[in-house]
């Protein structure tokens, strides 16, 4: 058995930073990956975009040669990956016109026929292919050996068993590894990509390894096993356990600088890793972006979580679809409730004192005695969003976030949407306050309809900073919030368009710094509401 090594960190692991690693960067993880003498080395998606230097994302064949090194005096081939369908042809050049090796292909399981014609074209301009189908324990045995027939007829350098949501134990493995062991002729690989769901990448490699194959074997994995959700499996345990079993002469020190000079740093700002509701995903067999959708809400609990999953159909399970997990989401908080009498009672209490809102930005820290002094001189009614501040004596607390309304000690003066299942509360119908955004049960949001439909015409509000990374920008560490990167930009123009929707409707004014009022977008605060 021969055994190779495949390093995936800039093409997979760019799920975690938008593949935005920086030029310099990406050419020190190169550099030290060659010195590593792993045998390939994936340096990203070729698919067609705006080209980036700074990112693992091509444009172009000739894009990939500005990272690959040119001194070839090692063993260290280049590849990048095609996702089948995504890429022309015709753009691809001649291998003899660039120093890309080959190219791993991914495809779904209803291309698979179309997809081994496009590879087959490829290999003909003289690179090495990998053919990569994509959820490959959805195969049928007959459907797998139907493919396994036609790739002997293209005839690429490796097939690979792809565990796309991370959900293969190793009898399963071993047994569609055995099948294609057993009928994949004997010049093409086998190669093996997974995903850390169930937390079984390393043992299901060495499960895979320990077995009695004639061919060549090669193991994906990632530095510090980055990878969005779970991640994957580790390159610097995978080349260890290589060099203590197989007699394999691995550098390790290049691995590790990769991960003290680039990789901890993303680390630091954007974990990934084994948790409870990518096992959840993984254990339910759904796609992972389902339980990263669910967790970036950040407002149901782990079992809610749990049945949510469960609604989604098993022909949907594979493929991830935001549309239907959104509207999952909100069909599970819906509890339809007619809420007049809890309208006219706020109304009511409210009567003709201003209104202040208090949602969790840091502002509400640095702006105490200004905010102090405002309800000192103005007697507002005081509303908070999702959290009972301890400097502020409030009339309400606003809540529609379930996992915020179980961290609460007392109920007194609590309002609630009907998602929230509580006695002694409140309550206004959760599915009359969304809106038609990707932020629709946003708690914010929700209170401006909510005032609105009470007939409430000005609001003040004092700690809605605007969404931003990072721990300190909160005035209460449990009120971080955990949004993938590139999402807070996202989140702040959503809020900003529906702010200025609902604008006209209730006059609002900010009594501390935000990026939603127009002289302060330029500073960076943060809320975790």
């Amino acid at each position: 058995m021969i055994i190779k090594a495949l390093d995936c960190t800039l093409r997979d692991g760019g799920y975690v930073n938008l593949w935005n690693f920086g030029a310099e960067n990406i050419s020190k993880i190169v550099n030290n990956l060659t010195e590593s003498r792993v045998e390939f080395i994936e340096l990203g998606f070729l698919k067609p975009c705006q080209y980036d230097i700074n990112k693992t994302l091509f444009n172009s064949v000739d894009d990939f040669d500005k990272f690959i090194p040119q001194s070839r005096s090692g063993k260290t081939l280049y590849l990048g990956m095609i996702t089948f369908g995504q890429y022309d042809l015709s753009l691809i050049p001649e291998r003899k016109n660039t120093n890309v090796d080959g190219f791993r292909i991914i495809f779904k399981k209803p291309q698979w026929k179309e997809a081994l014609e496009y590879c087959k074209k490829v290999k003909e301009k003289g690179y090495k292919i990998f053919i990569n189908p994509m959820h490959t324990y959805n195969y049928s045995d007959r459907e797998l050996l139907d493919l396994v027939d036609g790739i002997n007829e293209v005839m690429p350098y490796g097939m690979s068993i792809v565990d796309t949501m991370g959900i293969m134990k190793s009898q399963q493995l071993l047994h569609i590894f055995s099948l294609i062991d057993s009928n994949l002729n004997s010049k093409i690989g086998i190669c093996f990509h997974s995903h850390n769901n169930l937390q079984l990448s390393f043992s299901n490699a060495q499960a895979l390894l320990a077995s009695n194959t004639k061919r060549e074997l090669i193991i994906d994995a990632s530095v510090r096993g980055m990878g969005r959700g779970a991640g994957n499996l580790c390159t610097e345990l995978l080349l260890q356990y290589l060099n203590d079993n197989f007699d394999k002469k691995y550098n390790l020190i290049p691995i590790l600088k990769i991960i003290d000079e680039q990789i901890d740093k993303i680390y630091a700002t954007n974990p990934w890793g084994y948790n409870v509701p990518y096992y959840l995903a993984a254990s339910m067999k759904c796609h992972p972006n389902y339980a990263s959708f669910l967790t970036d809400k950040a407002s149901i609990s782990v079992e809610s979580m749990s049945e949510i999953l469960a609604l989604i159909p098993e022909n949907k399970k594979s493929n991830y679809d935001e549309k239907l997990i959104q509207e999952l989401y909100l069909r599970y908080q819906e509890n339809e409730i007619n809420d007049t009498h809890a309208l006219e009672n706020l109304k009511n209490n409210i009567s003709n004192r201003e209104v202040l809102i208090i949602a969790p930005g840091k502002s509400i820290n640095l702006y105490k005695e200004k905010i102090l002094s405002y309800i000192k001189e103005k007697k507002p009614y005081v509303i908070s969003i999702n959290f009972r501040p301890e400097a502020f004596d409030v009339d309400n607390v606003f809540i529609s976030n379930a996992r915020r309304f179980s961290e609460q000690t007392s109920l007194e003066n609590v309002l609630v949407t009907s998602n929230i299942k509580a006695e002694n509360v409140i309550t206004f119908n959760y599915g009359s306050y969304l809106n038609n955004s990707e932020m629709a049960d946003n708690s914010c949001l929700m209170l401006l309809k909510i005032l609105i439909k009470a007939g409430i015409k000005t609001v003040v509000f004092a700690g809605m900073d605007g969404f931003s990374n990072g721990n300190d920008n909160y005035f209460n560490a449990s009120m971080i919030n955990n949004a993938k990167l590139g999402e807070f930009d996202k989140r702040n123009e959503v809020m900003h368009t529906m702010l200025q929707s609902l604008a006209k409707s209730i006059n609002m004014t900010f009594l501390t710094p935000s990026l939603y009022e127009k002289e302060h977008e330029v500073q960076s605060f943060s809320v975790g509401y």
